[in-house]
């Protein structure tokens, strides 16, 4: 295991060393129902609500990969996931998580190899005119702390949306489209540096 509970014997914090979302995603199964930390690219734009908030990486090395009945002459369809974990019970107020430093560095450098922190348009209010702006900011890494969930069987949609027949992903977050999610226990999500703006 590569994270530990921040509780001790003698009742001083431990401090959490986090997986990567690739990590935690290549042994969901063996993760599901843990008390884990993840670290990743913060997606949570101000549109956003609480299921659109997760974790990404662009790339992983073993990324969950699902087979599936399929309706077409092919028997069996084969489905990639997303590389995130949707972060789900968000809370304001959370007590602030006691990270092992320097392994939180080491992860992100893992992680930003295949990762890159790209722009984003978001839409922010403007103090001084009080009307709503569009503007480019550069994304975050982030890290969680919670109980993770993953299923045994996930399947992908199936059938067009809405349409007769259509069965929806089982996966987590908005659209169901990540594999796993985290249930925050009441730690703030520890989102790393400031915000940036990018150029337009």
């Amino acid at each position: 295991m590569l994270t530990v509970v921040p509780a001790s014997p003698g009742g001083e914090p431990v401090k959490i060393i986090p997986l990567t979302v690739c990590e935690a995603l290549a042994d969901r199964l063996n993760l599901n129902g843990k008390t884990i930390a993840i670290v990743g690219r913060f997606l949570g734009h101000s549109y956003l609500s609480d299921e659109g908030v997760a974790l990404d990486a662009d790339r992983c090395p073993d990324p969950v990969v699902t087979e599936e009945p399929s309706p077409e002459a092919n028997p069996r369809r084969s489905l990639t996931w997303l590389n995130g974990i949707a972060l789900a019970n968000w809370q304001s107020g959370g007590k602030a998580m006691p990270l092992d430093r320097e392994s939180l560095a080491a992860k992100i450098r893992a992680i930003g190899r295949s990762t890159e922190l790209g722009c984003y348009d978001d839409v922010t209010l403007n103090q001084r005119s009080k009307k709503w702006e569009r503007k480019r900011f550069r994304y975050r890494w982030a890290i969680a702390y919670g109980e993770f969930n993953t299923k045994t069987y996930l399947h992908g949609p199936s059938g067009f949306a809405w349409a007769p027949g259509y069965v929806p992903s089982n996966g987590f977050g908005l659209m169901g489209d990540f594999p796993a999610r985290i249930w925050l226990t009441g730690y703030a999500v520890k989102i790393i540096g400031e915000l940036e703006a990018c150029p337009e």
